[in-house]
């Protein structure tokens, strides 16, 4: 029996990788780079918000669409069977003892590595902030606020965790979940990074149900101190 090199499988899912996932990494990184720059051009004086409700819903439904059409949906697969595939499953204590203290983890590493970037002249982050918060200044409002931690963590994480982890593994679904976030400097995607090597850790170890609530209290609490 022949079996594949090391080597030439991960060749090949990688460029399988780059073949699905390039203009859509591509598509958003320019998108939220051209807003990041505008922002750092116009500074305080920029009245509108580049994202909107409807916005977020709509990069929601399309990472489900590719997310449950690809793990088999009206093709290969019942209704159960991709539920299966993607990970997700019923949320019991253990999934929200899983998520509360990998939110935990996640958000003392991200204090940690902001204190230091901020210490050695790495980021700034009170313009980081102000940028953020005139970004997403539509979202004012708690309901708003939930609605888009929901949202980014629901699509995100069955798209990248759920459908790509699988097949493609960490390290390769990893950069490409990196690269989505491509508005921040080098620090900022490294602690982008550094986030995203957790959730994947704990989708091997527990499902991507646990890393759904890990991602959304994460962001949720995130977006409300930059609103402070």
């Amino acid at each position: 029996i022949w079996h594949k090199p090391l080597h030439f499988a991960v060749s090949s899912n990688l460029l399988q990788l780059l073949l699905a996932l390039g203009p859509i990494m591509i598509g958003f990184g320019v998108y939220a780079a051209a807003i990041f720059h505008a922002l750092g051009d116009l500074g305080s004086s920029l009245s509108g918000s580049f994202i909107s409700p409807m916005l977020v819903a709509g990069q929601l439904i399309f990472f489900l669409g590719i997310a449950f059409l690809g793990a088999g949906w009206l093709s290969r697969r019942s209704g159960r069977g991709v539920l299966t595939r993607l990970g997700l499953g019923s949320i019991s204590w253990a999934t929200l003892g899983w998520a509360s203290a990998t939110t935990v983890l996640l958000l003392v590493v991200n204090y940690l590595l902001e204190f230091v970037g901020q210490h050695l002249g790495l980021i700034n982050l009170t313009s980081e902030a102000a940028k953020t918060q005139t970004l997403l200044q539509t979202f004012s409002s708690l309901p708003l606020q939930i609605f888009l931690a929901a949202s980014a963590s629901l699509g995100e994480e069955i798209f990248f965790r759920g459908l790509l982890q699988p097949k493609f593994g960490i390290i390769l679904t990893t950069l490409a979940f990196t690269l989505m976030h491509i508005q921040y400097n080098w620090f900022g995607m490294l602690i982008v990074l550094t986030i995203g090597l957790g959730l994947a850790y704990v989708r091997q170890r527990r499902d991507t149900t646990t890393t759904i609530l890990a991602h959304f209290a994460y962001d949720l609490i995130g977006i409300i101190l930059i609103g402070l």
